[in-house]
This record gives C-alpha cells, sequence and structure tokens, in this order.
C-alpha cells in the first residue's frame, strides 16, 4: 500500500534531514507494517510530500495509518536556499490500463538545466481527506522551461483534487 504525508517547513532554514517513520495499523492498533522515508527541506515554507510503499499481507486490513516525523538539521543537504520549482494544476484522469493518472506541467525557474528534480503528489477526496499519491523523479527539465509529468496515483477511489509540489534532486 501507499501511505504518504504533507509537512511543511516552519523554519527558516534549509538542508534539513525529514524523516517520517508510518506505521499501519489494523482495526485492533496492531501494526502490520512499518517504512520510513527520508528526504530534505531546500527552502523556508516549503510543503514537501513524502511517501513510500509499505508492504501489507493480504490478509491484513489497514484501518488507519500514524506517521512520526523527525526533522534534523545536520548539515547533510545544502544550506542554500532553492527557487520555488512552480507545477501546475493537476488533472486527473482514468490511464490507459483503468488506472488513475494525474498529469502537470513542471517548470525551472532557473537558467541552468533542472536535474533529478523530486516531484510528490498528494490526493485528496471531496472531505480533503487524504486518499493517496505519488512520487516522480524527471530525468531533466531544461533550462527556464518546463516538461509534461505524468503519474499513474496509489489512491484509494478515484481523488477530487491532487496537488503536486516540486523540489531540486539532491
Amino acid at each position: 500500500m501507499w501511505v504518504i504525508s504533507l509537512v511543511r517547513n516552519t523554519s527558516p532554514h534549509v538542508g534539513q534531514t525529514v524523516t517520517v517513520q508510518f506505521n499501519v495499523l489494523d482495526a485492533n492498533n496492531k501494526i502490520i507494517g512499518s517504512e520510513s522515508q527520508v528526504e530534505n527541506f531546500s527552502r523556508p515554507d516549503q510543503l514537501l510530500v513524502v511517501g513510500t510503499q509499505v508492504d501489507v499481507k493480504p490478509n491484513e486490513k489497514a484501518a488507519k495509518v500514524k506517521a512520526t516525523l523527525l526533522v534534523e538539521d545536520e548539515g547533510t543537504f545544502s544550506a542554500k536556499p532553492f527557487p520555488k520549482i512552480p507545477t501546475s494544476a493537476v488533472q486527473v484522469s482514468k490511464g490507459e490500463y483503468g488506472d488513475t493518472t494525474g498529469t502537470f506541467e513542471v517548470s525551472n525557474p532557473t537558467r541552468t538545466p533542472l536535474k533529478d528534480a523530486r516531484v510528490g503528489i498528494i490526493c485528496y477526496d471531496a472531505k480533503r481527506n487524504v486518499t493517496g499519491g505519488s512520487s516522480e523523479y524527471p530525468d531533466l527539465v531544461p533550462p527556464s522551461g518546463k516538461i509534461r509529468v505524468e503519474s499513474t496515483l496509489n489512491t484509494r477511489g478515484t481523488p477530487a483534487t491532487c496537488n503536486a509540489y516540486a523540489g531540486p534532486g539532491i
């Protein structure tokens, strides 16, 4: 299954290591799967989608997900802020094989090629409950240009809306 969170950098600093630990629980609060994902902040006030896959046995049913956040300022990543990488609205549609697809554009605000950008997509139902998402890592966004990104979304049902958030590659 896919688990996902949306984290905001409330610090004026950048470069912090962001770790989210996900525990998938059944109806009796028994842990049936665990996984963590590590990312980093690249600018102040950044919204960062952190998600990953968790293996859950076919006979086990997930009831809820508990996420734990750890932000560490260890100087592992660049402390120089990176400009905001704009994304267009995510258009949700049925994919070629019956899956749900999100399509949007990613723009490069710099005059140099943007290699291996990290794009997180988070999706919501009509009540703004998180229903899933995805992530993509485009190889190259041209200098002062943009690209079209198409992503297979891992969601519960068809989402009402999805948002994409992009950051520089590591």
